[in-house]
């Protein structure tokens, strides 16, 4: 399967090798914003494991998440008209390929790790209140059987 990403600024690459020579093709060094897009994301991945037990804090960073994924395109296109501010070549294309890659993709990998955190959280509180109706039941047992 080939297709070619030329919309992208990548001439001739097969899907297979797509990926890996896109990252190989830009020039890391050169580019400290994504490493400052690519700390983002480790931050919240870390900040999201580390409170994992605060499950409103965790629905405001998804819910925060889920709005800058939404917000992507207006980003492609801001970062588009104003690349020459902070990046050294154009990477902003109209299909938004490269936003995607950087922003998108791990914004909601970061949003099904939240998710997952937070049915674990639900999974916990429903096996707790089990055992208290449980527990309730077996104390109403014995009452009465006293009686």
């Amino acid at each position: 399967m080939n297709y070619s990403f030329t919309s992208f600024g990548w001439q001739n690459l097969n899907t297979s090798d797509s990926l890996l020579d896109a990252i190989y093709s830009i020039p890391w060094r050169n580019e400290p914003w994504l490493f400052v897009v690519g700390a983002f994301h480790v931050c919240i991945m870390l900040l999201s494991v580390l409170k994992r037990a605060h499950p409103n804090f965790l629905s405001f960073i998804l819910f925060g998440l889920l709005g800058g994924c939404l917000c992507s395109p207006w980003l492609n296109e801001l970062a588009a008209t104003h690349w020459r501010v902070f990046a050294t070549d154009q990477y902003f294309d109209s299909h938004g390929y490269f936003i995607l890659c950087i922003w998108s993709a791990p914004i909601l990998i970061n949003a099904v790790l939240i998710t997952i955190l937070l049915l674990l959280q639900v999974s916990q509180l429903l096996v707790e209140k089990k055992r208290l109706e449980w527990n309730v039941g077996a104390r109403e047992k014995s009452e009465k059987k006293k009686l």
